[in-house]
């Protein structure tokens, strides 16, 4: 087994409310412009969403950048970005208020800029048990996690529990290891996101990106990106590659498209992947917890 301080983290709680859907007020309320120059309405990310599960297309739905299951928010500045910084993908999700009290799911994501939410995965009994403004406490564990023997991989919002379901593989210690993960993408096909500190998603440009898929990109699919570096921001950097979970749907705008949350970054020759159809933390976290 891989070592990590898991020993020595915190567990700690943040709390969020299930947020409203969230509508643009500029430049053409409440339209988007997608890449063609075409206004467009459609549902959008935030809300509770009762029909995208984990596993379903992300091109699937007419929508824009949906956000499958539950996502929550504080009202208060300084506590939501607690909440968005210390919430780490496979982070117990609980509810303590409304019908759907005692009611558990986990984190599947983060949105990112402008949106300022954590997304949660509860099943579809529950969601319709729930309502906006339910109180939703995540058991935040994971911030400060790394690897005793890979002092180059870094990890953000990474749970021990994520950690423990990639099924990685040390052939040689310290000399790197191999994981699963369902695509390999290019780091040219990484848009809107590039830049921006470690709370939110990077966008995947589908135009370039669908030539390297060999199967369809689901919500929740493990996906590695080359070439791509989230030590600190987001932003390309040579022989070094990026590891996260899809949590947001495509987009029409340019630039952007479906979101994947950052968890592992380091160098190329230390990410091993191994390309696996059951990489998905809808089948590897969730159908488990």
């Amino acid at each position: 087994m891989i070592r990590t301080n898991q020993d020595n983290l915190v567990r700690i709680s943040v709390v969020g409310k299930v947020d409203q859907p969230r509508m643009p007020d500029v430049p053409a309320l409440p339209y988007f412009v997608d890449a063609d120059g075409k206004a467009y309405l459609l549902p959008m990310y935030g809300g509770l969403i009762y029909n995208v599960r984990l596993g379903d297309s992300v091109d699937r739905w007419a929508a824009e950048m949906i956000q499958p299951g539950a996502s929550i928010r504080n009202e208060v500045e300084g506590e939501n970005t607690a909440l968005r910084a210390l919430s780490c993908l496979g982070n117990r999700a609980r509810i303590v208020s409304g019908a759907a009290t005692g009611k558990t799911g986990i984190v599947t994501g983060k949105s990112g800029r402008f949106l300022e939410q954590v997304i949660c995965d509860f099943s579809v009994e529950t969601l319709n048990l729930m309502a906006p403004g339910d109180n939703v406490l995540i058991e935040a564990y994971g911030t400060g996690l790394y690897l005793i023997d890979y002092p180059e991989i870094h990890l953000r919002s990474c749970s021990p529990r994520l950690l423990d379901s990639l099924g990685i593989h040390e052939e040689k210690l310290g000399d790197g290891f191999t994981l699963s993960v369902r695509h390999e993408l290019p780091g040219e096909a990484a848009g809107a996101g590039a830049g921006l500190s470690e709370y939110g998603p990077i966008g995947i440009q589908m135009s370039i990106a669908s030539s390297c898929l060999d199967n369809e990109l689901c919500f929740g699919d493990l996906v590695l990106i080359k070439d791509w570096d989230s030590t600190y921001s987001h932003g390309r950097f040579k022989e070094r590659s990026s590891i996260g979970v899809v949590c947001q749907g495509n987009s029409l705008r340019g630039g952007h498209g479906p979101g994947v949350l950052v968890f592992m970054s380091g160098p190329s020759a230390e990410l091993r992947p191994l390309i696996s159809d059951e990489a998905n933390i809808g089948t590897k976290l969730v159908d488990n917890k």
